[in-house]
């Protein structure tokens, strides 16, 4: 047998035996750390250790309270909004077809039809074509319009539908 064969044998075995090792180490650790009870080590070890660590890795001294009092991001302006759950409903001859309510203005929009001009989208801020008003607000079942500043409301248009209970066949 040559010497290079020799050495790819222990070379194999060697190989071979680091990983096992390292599937027994592996395997050591996960039963260490999920199932400490069957290497006879008890739960305590394992609770004390989790809470050195959280103690390390709270800083003294903060509290959530203060750093939501801290108003990072600012303060919203409350006397700004308008009031708009008393606002009348709008006499201009608009139909609201749908809505996209979202909390977030950007996407919210609202289907108009605006009877000499045809339906259209309309995003917040936008002036509904043929009128004075502009889009203010969108909700889930109207629209808030902004008439040189006064608020109007435009509810959506619910189409009534009849349903004919008599069995088939009968009148």
């Amino acid at each position: 047998m040559s010497a290079s064969a020799d050495y790819n044998r222990l070379a194999a075995i060697l190989l071979l035996a680091a990983g096992i090792g390292l599937i027994v180490w592996s395997a050591w650790g996960f039963v260490d750390r999920y199932y400490p009870q069957l290497l006879g080590i008890s739960d305590d070890r394992h609770t004390e250790i989790a809470e050195s660590a959280q103690n390390q890795l709270r800083p003294s001294g903060y509290s959530i309270n203060n750093i939501v009092s801290a108003h990072l991001f600012g303060k919203a302006d409350q006397s700004v909004e308008k009031k708009t759950d008393n606002a009348p409903q709008t006499k201009l001859k608009l139909k609201l077809l749908g809505v996209l309510a979202s909390r977030d203005e950007h996407y919210a929009r609202a289907m108009i039809e605006v009877s000499s001009k045809g339906l259209k989208t309309y995003a917040i801020g936008e002036s509904i074509e043929g009128t004075d008003a502009q889009l203010h607000k969108v909700e889930n079942e109207k629209v808030i319009l902004d008439r040189q500043g006064n608020l109007e409301s435009l509810a959506m248009v619910r189409e009534k539908t009849t349903i004919n209970r008599n069995k088939p066949g009968t009148s």
